[in-house]
C-alpha cells in the first residue's frame, strides 16, 4: 500500500515529466488548456519512489481531476489515488467528481467505469481543437493506445 501525500515544490519536475505520456504538462479538456503546474495534486509513494500522482481542479460542488497516472498499472495505486482525491473531494463539500479522457484509452474507461464514474458526454472531435491548442497540425494523424486515432473527448463524473 503506497503512502498518498499532498505533491510538494520537490516533486513537480517529476509530476511534469511523467505526465508526458498522458498529454502533459498541459492538459486540454473542453476546450480549456490547463497547466498541470497551476493545480494541486496529491502524490502515491512507495519508499522513497514515487509512484504515482493525480493532479486536479478545486470547485465547489464539483472537483475535475485533471491527470492521473500510476507508473505501475494493475497494483491498485490508480484506485488508492482515485479514493484520496474523492475523499479530499467530499470532505471539502464536493459533490461530484470529473475527469475526461480520449476515445481510444480503453483501459481508462473501464477502470473508471469500474470505479463509479459513468460516461456523461461525448465531444466529438475534441482532439481536432486540442491538437491546434498543443501546436500539432490540425491535419496529423495522433494514435493512442491500441493504435486507435484520438478523436473525441469522453467525459465521466462520479456522485460523491
Amino acid at each position: 500500500m503506497a503512502l498518498i501525500r499532498d505533491a510538494v515544490e520537490a516533486d513537480w519536475d517529476w509530476i511534469l515529466r511523467e505526465s508526458a505520456p498522458i498529454g502533459g504538462p498541459k492538459i486540454v479538456s473542453q476546450g480549456f488548456v490547463h497547466n498541470l503546474r497551476d493545480y494541486p495534486a496529491l502524490v502515491a509513494q512507495e519508499g522513497d519512489v514515487p509512484t504515482g500522482f493525480v493532479v486536479y481542479q478545486k470547485g465547489q460542488a464539483r472537483w475535475v481531476i485533471l491527470a492521473i497516472r500510476s507508473m505501475e498499472e494493475r497494483r491498485g495505486l490508480g484506485s488508492q489515488m482515485l479514493d484520496a482525491v474523492e475523499t479530499l473531494a467530499q470532505s471539502q463539500g464536493a459533490e461530484k467528481l470529473r475527469l475526461s479522457t480520449t476515445n481510444d484509452n480503453l483501459p481508462a474507461l473501464r477502470f473508471c467505469q469500474l470505479r463509479g464514474y459513468r460516461m456523461r458526454q461525448l465531444i466529438p472531435n475534441a482532439y481536432i481543437e486540442a491538437k491546434l491548442l498543443k501546436g500539432i497540425p490540425k491535419d496529423e494523424i495522433v494514435r493512442g493506445r491500441h493504435g486507435i486515432e484520438i478523436r473525441d473527448e469522453i467525459v465521466l463524473n462520479k456522485d460523491l
